[in-house]
C-alpha cells in the first residue's frame, strides 16, 4: 500500500500491532522500510528459533525518532519512541480487565522511568470498550481520546477497541478516519497531527 503513495505524501509514523514474525520477516521489513524511507522498530525483534507477535512502529527517515522504551510480556506489548518532540507509544493488550491493568504498569515504567513529561501520543488496540479503557489511560496518564468518525474499529461487530489518545492542543489532531483497504480483522486508522513537524523541543 506505501508503495502506491507518493514519498511526501506517505505517513510519518505507522503503528502496527499484534505483529506476527520470525527472524526472516523481519529482516524483510527492514529491507522493504529501508527502501520506502521508514525506520522500523518493535518491542521484541524475533528469534532465529521463535515467532513473536509484538507491535512494530515505522518512522519517516525524515523525522527525529529515537527508541525511548519497550516491554513485551505474555499480556501484551508497547514500544515508546520519541519521534522529534512528540512520544509516540504504540499499545497492544490481550482482552481482559487483568491485562489491561498490567500493561498500565507496564507502560507507566516505561514512561516514568525516562521522566517524559512532554508532548505524548498513544496509538491502543486494547481490546476492551474505548469508554472503559480510554478512562483509565487518561487518568494514568492525562490523555484525551481523538474523536473517531465511525462507531467500530473492526470490520465485523459493532466495538471501538482501538483509539488514539493525546495530551496536544486540539487543534493540532484531526479526527480519525477508517481506512478502505483491509489488511486484518480491524481497521486500519489513519489522522494527522501537527506537532511532529514543530521544531523539536
Amino acid at each position: 500500500m506505501l508503495e502506491e503513495i507518493e514519498f511526501e505524501d506517505r505517513p510519518g509514523v505507522i503503528c502496527f500491532q499484534e505483529a506476527n514474525m520470525g527472524w526472516e520477516d523481519w529482516r524483510a521489513v527492514c529491507g522493504k522500510c529501508n527502501c520506502l524511507g521508514f525506520k522500523p522498530l518493535s518491542a521484541k525483534v524475533p528469534s532465529k528459533e521463535q515467532r513473536s507477535s509484538t507491535v512494530v512502529t515505522l518512522a519517516k527517515n525524515i523525522l527525529n525518532s529515537l527508541l525511548i522504551g519497550s516491554y513485551t510480556i505474555s499480556e501484551g506489548a508497547a514500544l515508546s519512541v520519541s519521534v522529534n518532540n512528540l512520544l509516540v507509544t504504540n499499545v497492544y493488550s490481550r482482552p481482559s480487565y487483568g491485562s489491561q491493568l498490567e500493561n498500565m504498569a507496564k507502560l507507566q515504567e516505561v514512561v516514568i522511568s525516562h521522566s517524559w513529561n512532554g508532548k505524548m501520543l498513544m496509538v491502543d488496540d486494547w481490546n476492551e470498550f474505548f469508554e472503559e479503557s480510554s478512562s483509565m489511560m487518561g487518568a494514568s496518564f492525562g490523555l484525551r481520546p481523538s474523536f473517531l468518525d465511525s462507531d467500530t474499529t473492526r470490520w465485523k461487530g459493532c466495538h471501538v477497541i482501538d483509539y488514539v489518545l493525546h495530551n496536544l492542543e486540539e487543534q493540532c489532531v484531526s479526527s480519525i478516519a477508517c481506512r478502505s483497504e483491509v489488511a486484518s480483522d480491524h481497521k486500519i486508522l489513519e489522522f494527522c497531527f501537527c506537532a511532529l513537524f514543530q521544531e523539536s523541543a
